[in-house]
């Protein structure tokens, strides 16, 4: 069972993420091409983190038996699910942890089509310029 704390700290950490990507369409509806990019690439790794601190006060969900992991196993973890690699050295072990995990790759298959959508749309645009 997930302590209050963990609660606490689950919740803020996903409100950071909402916050962080809606905030974002605000901010680079008038911006420039490069910092358009730029924050697109900030708010993957906000994302990326969000899921790491998530993943670090959900012992339970990825714990395989005795394993324990440090929040530097977590951030890691989220870092290679988020870039599409998964290695496979770290496993989720309940059926919850595999929708958050889920979850975190959809988003972030989200994230890399908006970047290429935006790379591509930058180099066609000074190509015609």
């Amino acid at each position: 069972m997930v302590g209050i704390a963990n609660v606490m700290v689950i919740r803020r950490s996903l409100f950071i993420f909402v916050w962080s990507s809606v905030s974002s369409r605000f901010y680079t509806v008038s911006a420039s091409y490069g910092r358009s990019l730029l924050l697109l690439g900030i708010n993957f790794c906000e994302a990326a983190l969000a899921f790491a601190i998530f993943y670090t006060f959900s012992h339970s969900l990825f714990s395989n038996g005795h394993v324990v992991y440090a929040p530097i196993d977590m951030l890691y973890f989220s870092l290679v699910t988020a870039s599409t690699v998964g290695f496979g050295d770290i496993t989720v072990s309940s059926d919850t942890a595999k929708w958050l995990v889920i979850g975190q790759i959809l988003s972030s298959l989200g994230f890399i089509s908006l970047f290429v959508a935006s790379f591509v749309a930058g180099f066609n645009d000074s190509e015609h310029a």
